[in-house]
Formats: structure tokens, C-alpha cells, sequence
């Protein structure tokens, strides 16, 4: 989970797989045992725990281009969360 913000809804999170923002429930989010919880339940059915840039469909950019992309996102929610 990228972060978290408080809405209307309550308390929601961002799934590291997806980019959804989704309440932090125990239907969106899995119970977490000795690990942080990164993606929502959503995205782990089906798929193996591993990186995301190896689960993804669409491979177009190279790793690099997906990790400047990556972090490019992530500072930008930061600076969101730090400015409010």
C-alpha cells in the first residue's frame, strides 16, 4: 500500500498493483501476518506474490522506464499527501 488518505468513506489505502484507492476493510485488504500489505485482494487472487513489473500485462516500457514512471507517481502523491 503506496498510502492512505481519509475521505468521505473513511480511511482508504493504494493498492501498489492497481493504483485503486479502496477502503480499509477486511474485504479490500488481506489481514496482515508478518509482512506489510502492498496490494489489495483484487489483485492478489489469481497472481503470485512478486513484482509488480513481472505480473503486469502490458510490458512495453523497459524496468527502467517503468520505475522512473513508478516513482515519478509516487512523489507526486507524497507531495499531495504532504501539502494537505
Amino acid at each position: 500500500m503506496t498510502g492512505v488518505k481519509y475521505t468521505e468513506l473513511g480511511f482508504e489505502g493504494r493498492c501498489d498493483e492497481c493504483l485503486s484507492w479502496w477502503p480499509l476493510e477486511a474485504t479490500f485488504w488481506p489481514v496482515p501476518a508478518l509482512r506489510r500489505v502492498r496490494i489489495c485482494t483484487a489483485c492478489r487472487k489469481g497472481n503470485d506474490v512478486g513484482h509488480s513489473y513481472r505480473k503486469r500485462a502490458d510490458r512495453s516500457l523497459t524496468y527502467q522506464e517503468w520505475m522512473r514512471l513508478y516513482k515519478r507517481n509516487w512523489m507526486r502523491a507524497y507531495r499531495a499527501r504532504m501539502a494537505a
